[in-house]
């Protein structure tokens, strides 16, 4: 029997409606009923079409975290629930925002239940079609921070040093895999940019870190950043930025303890070592021939940007000590003043001791005359001798600085 080409047209119709009556059926789905809302949460059980992805977590130190997450599939028309859960506990409300990256949907409401920990947004589509949507919140309890150690060989003349970043997850959900971004400074606002700390100050506020793993809540994950066995170091002892002693008849004459210092000359981008390193606490370990190791103490290492020398100040030690004394001082025309001092450094020690000075003038300076040692500029534009003090002797350090106020 010959058939219609309504008749076609028909039966094409029904096998249609059957097919896609299965599909509803065969995603454990009930057919909608006409102005009916359609409940898609954003969970595995629902099928990957429509499941959230977090693309990608921005950590502060001190500041709370902001996840960006995305859903992207085909809805039906109508009003639909793409439901977030679980999500960590203490979600400023304020920060939730949702907006439609594709397709012709309209965000009307977005919800936040504190006691089901979800995110819902509700969309209605004009038509069945394709949609995105991204979310993104605050949330505290996700931080992270950079430490180092410092091993000292017995001589003193080389380090194994290390560093780590530290990402901590007390957030209250696990975390899962995704792409992180170390943000350097204290908070992700805007009015607190000019206090940003480590690589911001060296034009890099963010590093990435891809999170393969993903972090359990509770749990922290330490990722190299710097693993050099041998690295050229001495030890210092350093005088920053002294008093004057007092000069006052009768008074008793103080002398200034020097810090244990230990500078470690950093060595250029490699495949140990990765720049810029973000500040963090650097702890300097002293390890003695027959093996034991013990701790001299503790500084936060200045974010660097490459190669170069760094210097941890550590505890204050009583075998270098320093008076310092003005022999001078007079003002050379309306803006300029001309000062003389006599800084005396004592070695009670064994052992011969590299001195490391700081000095520090306000506005322009220009020194006219030092002995025995000129000094450098360093990176802070403060004044910085080095010299030797024999161990059980002294040495007197003369110099006349002009500076402008």
């Amino acid at each position: 029997m010959q058939r219609t080409p309504s008749r076609v047209a028909h039966m094409m119709l029904l096998v249609c409606t059957a097919v896609a009556l299965a599909i509803w059926l065969g995603l454990g789905l009930a057919p909608p009923a006409a102005g009916a809302a359609r409940a898609f949460d954003g969970l595995p059980a629902d099928g990957p079409r429509l499941a959230w992805q977090l693309e990608s977590v921005s950590v502060y130190q001190q500041a709370p975290a902001v996840a960006v997450w995305r859903i992207r599939g085909y809805l039906p028309s109508g009003l639909n629930r793409l439901t977030l859960s679980p999500v960590p506990n203490g979600i400023e409300p304020g920060s939730i925002v949702a907006t439609v990256e594709a397709g012709h949907g309209e965000i009307t409401a977005v919800t936040h239940s504190v006691a089901d920990r979800q995110v819902q947004v509700q969309i209605v589509m004009p038509e069945w079609g394709e949609a995105a949507v991204r979310l993104i919140y605050t949330f505290p309890g996700l931080t992270w921070s950079a430490s180092y150690s410092a091993r000292v060989d017995g001589a003193g003349e080389q380090v194994a040093f290390h560093g780590w970043r530290r990402l901590t997850n007390t957030s209250g959900v696990d975390l899962p895999p995704t792409m992180v971004q170390m943000v350097a400074g204290p908070s992700n606002h805007l009015g607190q940019m000019a206090q940003y700390r480590g690589g911001a100050e060296l034009k890099h506020t963010s590093i990435q870190v891809p999170l393969r793993q993903g972090l359990p809540d509770g749990a922290e994950i330490l990722t190299p950043i710097a693993s050099l066995s041998q690295v050229p170091a001495r030890l210092l002892h350093v005088l920053d930025r002294i008093p004057l002693t007092a000069q006052e008849t009768g008074a008793p004459r103080e002398q200034v303890q020097a810090a244990l210092g230990l500078e470690i000359m950093l060595p250029a981008d490699g495949q140990d070592v990765s720049y810029p390193l973000p500040a963090g606490e650097l702890r300097v370990y002293s390890c003695l021939p027959d093996g034991s190791t013990f701790l001299l103490g503790k500084d936060v290492l200045q974010a660097a940007a490459g190669a170069g020398p760094v210097i941890a100040v550590l505890d204050p030690t009583p075998a270098l000590r320093a008076e310092k004394w003005r022999t001078d001082q007079r003002r050379i025309g309306t803006g300029s003043v001309e000062e003389a001092y006599q800084i005396k450094l004592l070695n009670y020690g064994a052992y011969d001791a590299q001195v490391l000075l700081i000095e520090a003038f306000p506005g322009d300076w220009t020194i006219l005359q030092s002995t025995p040692v000129v000094p450098t500029r360093n990176a802070e534009g403060m004044a910085q001798f080095t010299l030797t003090v024999r161990a059980g002797e002294r040495v007197e350090l003369l110099y006349r600085v002009r500076y402008t106020q």
